[in-house]
């Protein structure tokens, strides 16, 4: 990793935001909820209503970046029709027989929070946006859990999972170049890696509510 020899920055905005955000990471990672998802140890009906819950929150946040992309070049030039995750969430949904209700108060707080975001400085949704969509990095390996598991196929109710298959490690380049491509103010670089870590967080909640709840 580069960094200034003077500060140990890390050099670039991704740098920067993996650095600041490493334990934010930590502690979502670390919830009942994924542990026992990566295990392969979670009930299908606890899976369905965490995916109804990351419905509420990919809509609110897909509707709020294609709003705001309008007038924001940079999140016109970082945010593409591939990272909209709304559609695969309702063919998992419906694949596991799960009909989203309305969302929790863990959700609700990071709906009120994107739509802050999205009011008050819009490049901040590139913050969750960078959570949401890295995570696929992840969930690749738990899809191949779930698949064994639950003898699924690739596909039918891996959708969210594993959107790209074998292109997540171009796409994620890609979005890297993108995001650091971007001449971001110091200011919206602040508030991106502010909403990374709210968003970090906000997932670590809805886990809890959503293992409280089953």
């Amino acid at each position: 990793m580069m960094t200034d020899p003077m500060t140990e920055t890390p050099s670039t905005l991704m740098m920067r935001l993996k650095d600041a955000t490493n334990e934010h990471h930590r502690r979502a990672e670390t919830r009942k909820l994924q542990q026992d998802l990566l295990a392969g140890k979670l009930p299908r009906e606890t899976f369905g209503a965490y995916l109804g819950e990351l419905l509420h929150v990919h809509r609110r946040l897909e509707r709020r970046m294609t709003r705001q992309a309008a007038s924001h070049e940079a999140l016109a030039a970082v945010f593409h029709e591939h990272h909209r995750r709304e559609s695969d969430l309702l063919a998992d949904l419906e694949f596991y027989g799960h009909e989203p209700g309305p969302a929790s108060a863990a959700t609700r707080d990071i709906l009120a929070e994107i739509d802050r975001w999205a009011s008050d400085g819009p490049a901040a949704l590139l913050g969750a946006l960078y959570v949401l969509d890295g995570s696929m990095n992840g969930n690749r390996f738990i899809a191949r859990v779930l698949m064994q598991q639950w003898s699924l196929a690739p596909g039918p109710g891996l959708r969210y999972l594993d959107p790209y298959g074998g292109d997540q490690p171009g796409e994620w380049a890609a979005f890297r170049a993108d995001m650091d491509a971007q001449p971001f103010t110091p200011g919206e670089e602040a508030a991106i890696i502010s909403a990374a870590q709210h968003t970090f967080d906000a997932i670590g909640r809805i886990s809890d509510a959503v293992y409280e709840a089953a």
